[in-house]
C-alpha cells in the first residue's frame, strides 16, 4: 500500500502490468476480444513508463515458449498495441508542437547519450542487494528465498518470467534507482504465498504459523513506523515549529547551517511556509560576527562537531523533526537518512 499510493509513471505502469497478468492467467485459450484488451493494456503500461517494455518481453517470451498462442491472436494483440502507442504519438506531437516519437527519444538520451548515468553508476547486483536490505533483512531473505523457490516450483508462470525478464534488464542498466523496481513489487506477495503454500505442505502447522507470525509482526510495525512516520526526514514538521513559536513571539529569529535549512528545498524557498514573523538567515560557523543573537539554531543530525560547540555554548536541545523512538525504528526498517534529521536548539 505505501508504493501503490504513489502517483507515479512506476505505480500506473505497475496497476497496467497487473491487469495485463490477470488476463493472460484467467484465459488459457484467449478470444480475439481477449487479446484486444492485453494489447491495449500493454500498450497503456509501455506509455506510463517506458521501461515497461522490459517486462512485456518476460510476457512474449512466455506466449511463445510456454502459452503458444496462435498467430491470429499475435496479431490482434499487436494491432491494440500499435493503435494506442500512435494516438499517444499524436498527443506527443500535438503537446511539443513538432513531430517527435517520445520513446525513441527516451532511449536515445538516457541510453546514448548517457544522461541516465550521469545521475550515478552502479554495479548489476544492486538490485538483489537492495531487494534483500530495503525492506529490512527480516523481510527481505524471506523475499529473495521465496523468488528462488517460486522460480523453481512456477517456472512455467508468466510472473516468473515478467519478474526476471524485468529485474535483469534494469540489472545491465548502470544508473539504478529503487523507483524503478516499483513495478515487481505486487508480484512479490505471490512468491511469499507459494512458498508458504510449499512450507505449509511439507511442514507442522506450528511451523507455519511461528512464520506467519513473524512476518506479520514485521510487517505491522513496518506499518506503524511508516504511518506515523514524518514526510521524508520531518523537515515539514520543523517549518510548522518554527511557525508555531513565531506566531507565539511574533519575531522569531533562526540560524541554519549547509543544509539545515528547513524552508530550502534545493535553490528554492519555500514562501508559502515562510511566515512574515521567522526570520532565517543561513550562515557559516567561520562568520564570527556573532552581533546578532538567535532564537533558535537548526542543525543536521550529521553536524556533530557544530552541535558540540552549541551545547559547549549553552545551547540546549528544543525540538528534533524526527521523533526519537521513529529513530529506534529506523534502525530496523532505514526507511530514512537519520543524518539528515534536523535538530532544533535554543539558548539556556
Amino acid at each position: 500500500p505505501m508504493i501503490s499510493g504513489h502517483f507515479s509513471s512506476e505505480v500506473l505502469s505497475a496497476a497496467c502490468l497487473l491487469l495485463l497478468l490477470a488476463q493472460v492467467l484467467k484465459a488459457e485459450t484467449p478470444s480475439f476480444g481477449d487479446a484486444l484488451w492485453m494489447g491495449i493494456t500493454a500498450a497503456l503500461g509501455f506509455e506510463f513508463r517506458y521501461q515497461m517494455a522490459f517486462a512485456l518481453v518476460g510476457i512474449m517470451a512466455w506466449i511463445l515458449l510456454i502459452a503458444r498462442y496462435r498467430w491470429q491472436i499475435w496479431c490482434v494483440a499487436a494491432l491494440a498495441f500499435l493503435v494506442v502507442t500512435t494516438l499517444c504519438t499524436a498527443l506527443d506531437c500535438w503537446f511539443y508542437g513538432k513531430m517527435v516519437f517520445a520513446p525513441y527519444n527516451y532511449y536515445y538520451v538516457n541510453i546514448v547519450q548517457h544522461v541516465a548515468a550521469s545521475f550515478g553508476e552502479s554495479p548489476w547486483y544492486v538490485y538483489l542487494l537492495q531487494l534483500t536490505i530495503l525492506p529490512s533483512l527480516a523481510l527481505g531473505v524471506p523475499i529473495i528465498l521465496s523468488v528462488c523457490l517460486g522460480t523453481i516450483k512456477h517456472y512455467r508462470n508468466p510472473v516468473v518470467w515478467v519478474f526476471w525478464s524485468f529485474l535483469l534488464f534494469h540489472s545491465v542498466i548502470s544508473h539504478k534507482e529503487p523507483r524503478f523496481l516499483f513495478p515487481l513489487m505486487p508480484l512479490l506477495p505471490l512468491f511469499l504465498v507459494w512458498t508458504y503454500e510449499l512450507i505449509l505442505h511439507r511442514q507442522s502447522r506450528i511451523v507455519s504459523f511461528a512464520v506467519i507470525g513473524l512476518l506479520s509482526l514485521v510487517n505491522v510495525g513496518g506499518l506503524v513506523h511508516v504511518v506515523f512516520k514524518p514526510v521524508d526526514f520531518g523537515k515539514t514538521d520543523m517549518m510548522q515549529y518554527l511557525c508555531d513559536r513565531a506566531s507565539r513571539q511574533k519575531c522569531l529569529r533562526v540560524k541554519t547551517h549547509g543544509g539545515s535549512n528547513p524552508f530550502r528545498t534545493g535553490p528554492l524557498i519555500a514562501q508559502f511556509y515562510l511566515w512574515q514573523f521567522v526570520d532565517v538567515e543561513e550562515k557559516n560557523w567561520e562568520d564570527e560576527e556573532e552581533e546578532r543573537e538567535f532564537d533558535i539554531v537548526v542543525l543536521r543530525q550529521k553536524d556533530s562537531i557544530d552541535r558540540k560547540r552549541l551545547l559547549a555554548e549553552g545551547y540546549k536541545e528544543v525540538y528534533r523533526s524526527m521523533p526519537q523512538w521513529q529513530n529506534a525504528f529506523n534502525r530496523f526498517y532505514h526507511t530514512y537518512d537519520p543524518d539528515r534529521v534536523l535538530i532544533g536548539y535554543e539558548k539556556r
